[in-house]
């Protein structure tokens, strides 16, 4: 289990990265960004600082997850974990994709309307 747990970590972090450098090369404005958080964290801090702060925050989510399962001897938690992890990595590879290619997928269809809901007003497509 252990070599699964370093694999999802693994696999969050690439695709973070993928999504933060993807974001980076697609966004020129805070304006352009779905996420309603992002989009403030851009337009308090700037685009690059932004995702720096966003990738850094990411990072110490994972890590200090990997390392509760990792110490926990319970299954349940380290399956949550690497299901979360293959979840939230489908979805960071999928708006990277989109990010690289400009074009909507399945899953960043789905994104747009939660980002949507959370924020309140249509997003920048």
């Amino acid at each position: 289990m252990k070599i699964t747990l370093i694999f999802v970590t693994l696999l969050l972090i690439l695709s973070k990265f993928l999504d933060c450098h993807s974001t980076y090369k697609m966004c020129r404005f805070p304006e352009h960004e779905t996420n309603p958080l992002g989009k403030m964290l851009f337009k308090k801090f700037g685009i690059k600082k932004g995702i720096v702060i966003i990738f850094l925050v990411t990072l110490c989510i994972v890590l200090s997850s990997l390392l509760f399962v990792w110490h926990e001897e319970k299954a349940f938690y380290n399956l949550m974990f690497v299901i979360m992890g293959l979840i939230i990595s489908s979805i960071q590879f999928a708006v990277a994709s989109k990010n690289y290619s400009g074009r909507d997928n399945v899953i960043t269809r789905l994104v747009y309307i939660l980002h949507q809901k959370i924020s309140g007003i249509k997003v920048f497509r």
